[in-house]
């Protein structure tokens, strides 16, 4: 798991322009790169409580966020502050605009706010982030162009700045770059210069390698592999609505963005099927087992089912499945797959319940009852046909040890099963972990 150098009530600021425009009522991490750090700090450090407070803005210039330092940055009296100025200023300072800059008094407007913080806050650590550009079209007769060919300069009085006020540089620009030219201009969504999920996780990691912070690298997966995802809505996830296909938008799609972020050669090179189906049983599953899962001669299979089952025996449902049919069918799925490959590396995810409910009569306490006898059905399965298992239920359980669930459930805890963003988060790093040593066990 990732190390980081913060410490426990931690304070974090980051301001800067909001990269997508997204409602932000109170000064907490919104839905974009910044929500993705937390969570991933939130995945790899339960125990630590570090707040970040985003006061990044729509179109903010650096000439806005002078105007507002005292108090959007000095008031927090932060640990931390990360400042990323954004391509409006290149706009700005291209079409001249009002209280625009050009590369130089953005360097020496940078190199004064941060002397400025140091001296009032004399213990606070700063990174300055690269302005981040989308773009691939370098032809000066066009806008775009012509904004790519004053981008240099300003990457350049980012880098000076750090340099001169002796402060941590985050040359992000260097990693999306990289990926535009093997992949294209629509790599990181159809929007102008607003990046999809993948292109939020791909800044988040940046920075936190710039923080000190050790994230797990690369997997042992050979390129061009092929993996299947199968299971319920959790690994469904909207996979087949235009707007999320074909990975959805749960645990699948952040576990392929975190690959993408840490070893995207590896990443583009992987043939990735979803076949998640919300609602679903391992009764289900193994209806489909051959035409959704071994029909594409996967080199590592990821199965994560079993609520419904538990939910389905717990209200006596149409066709419910006992922990006992649970472990019956799991073992001719596994049976059935090392008998098509051998070789193929299988990986069981558990079934969890983000409750502690302990009201005899709750509903959620008969699940916290029953669970447990579906989840030593698939450790056992693992073991002996072996399988990396990851104890999802056991993971969530001691987050919550330092967070309350609906950090990680849907509908603000209403729902305790089906995961937020944060919990996609857990999930994929834990899975992410689980695959950097796939035969060993794993508690989550």
């Amino acid at each position: 798991m990732m190390t980081t150098p913060f410490q426990h009530n931690d304070r974090i600021v980051v301001i800067g322009e909001r990269l997508i425009d997204s409602e932000q009522e109170t000064p907490k991490p919104g839905s974009a790169w910044v929500g993705r750090l937390r969570d991933m700090l939130v995945a790899h450090e339960p125990q630590k409580t570090v707040e970040i407070f985003d006061r990044t803005a729509n179109d903010a210039s650096l000439h806005s966020m002078r105007q507002r330092w005292e108090d959007d940055v000095l008031w927090f009296r932060p640990q931390w502050l990360i400042v990323h100025p954004g391509p409006g200023d290149i706009w700005r300072a291209k079409d001249k605009l009002t209280g625009h800059m050009d590369a130089d008094a953005m360097e020496e407007c940078l190199v004064d706010l941060v002397r400025h913080t140091r001296e009032r806050l004399p213990g606070c650590r700063v990174l300055l982030v690269d302005p981040i550009l989308l773009y691939d079209n370098s032809d000066p007769a066009w806008y775009s162009g012509q904004i790519l060919g004053l981008h240099p300069a300003f990457r350049a009085a980012v880098r000076k700045a750090a340099g001169r006020a002796g402060v941590s540089h985050v040359p992000a620009q260097g990693a999306f770059t990289e990926r535009l030219a093997a992949e294209g201009a629509n790599c990181f969504g159809p929007e102008d210069n607003h990046p999809d999920q993948e292109g939020h996780i791909l800044l988040a990691h940046s920075v936190l390698k710039a923080l000190g912070a050790r994230p797990p690298d690369s997997l042992p997966i050979a390129h061009g592999a092929s993996m299947v995802f199968i299971g319920d809505s959790i690994t469904d996830a909207g996979r087949r609505s235009l707007r999320f296909r074909p990975y959805g938008c749960g645990y699948v799609r952040l576990w392929r963005a975190l690959l993408l972020a840490r070893d995207p050669q590896l990443a583009r090179s992987l043939r990735i099927v979803n076949r998640g189906i919300g609602g679903q049983t391992i009764r289900n599953i193994a209806y489909r087992w051959e035409q959704d899962c071994l029909a594409h001669s996967p080199d590592h299979i990821v199965l994560k089912i079993g609520i419904n089952d538990v939910n389905g025996w717990l209200s006596n449902g149409q066709n419910p499945v006992s922990a006992g049919d649970y472990a019956a069918l799991l073992e001719e799925l596994l049976a059935r797959s090392r008998a098509r490959n051998p070789r193929v590396r299988l990986h069981l995810l558990s079934p969890f319940h983000v409750s502690r409910d302990s009201f005899e009569q709750s509903y959620r306490n008969r699940v916290n009852r029953h669970l447990p006898a579906y989840i030593e059905a698939l450790r056992e399965s693992a073991s002996r046909h072996d399988a990396a298992f990851v104890d999802l239920h056991a993971c969530f359980q001691r987050h919550l040890d330092h967070r309350h669930g609906s950090e990680f459930t849907g509908r603000d805890g209403v729902d305790v099963v089906h995961p937020s963003e944060t919990g996609c988060m857990v999930i994929a790093e834990a899975l992410f972990g689980s695959m950097q040593s796939p035969r060993k066990l794993s508690q989550g």
